[in-house]
C-alpha cells in the first residue's frame, strides 16, 4: 500500500487519475505514485481492546510511512429510560 502525508493526513494512493506538478496522469502505475512523492505505508495496528478505540499517528523516513496507534477509551454513553 503507497500513501502521502498531507497535512497531517495520510492520502492513499489509488484512482484513475493523478495530478502531479503540472502533470494529469491517466491511469497511473505504481511507479507514476512513487515519483508524485507516495511512499511504503507500513501500518501498525493494535490488538482490538474492549471499551477502547485506536488512534492513528503518523511518522516518515526517507522510504516509508509509519502509522503507530495508541489507545483511547470511548465515552460512556447513557441512553435515556
Amino acid at each position: 500500500m503507497l500513501g502521502k502525508l498531507e497535512n497531517g493526513h495520510l492520502k492513499l494512493a489509488g484512482g484513475k487519475i493523478l495530478y502531479f506538478d503540472d502533470e494529469v496522469i491517466v491511469n497511473p502505475r505504481e511507479e507514476d505514485f512513487i515519483r508524485a512523492g507516495y511512499k511504503e505505508v507500513i501500518d501498525n495496528r493494535l490488538p482490538e481492546k474492549e471499551g477502547y478505540y485506536q488512534v492513528p499517528e503518523y511518522s516518515e523516513t526517507e522510504e516509508n510511512i509509519i502509522i503507530n496507534y495508541h489507545y483511547e477509551e470511548l465515552p460512556d454513553e447513557e441512553i435515556d429510560a
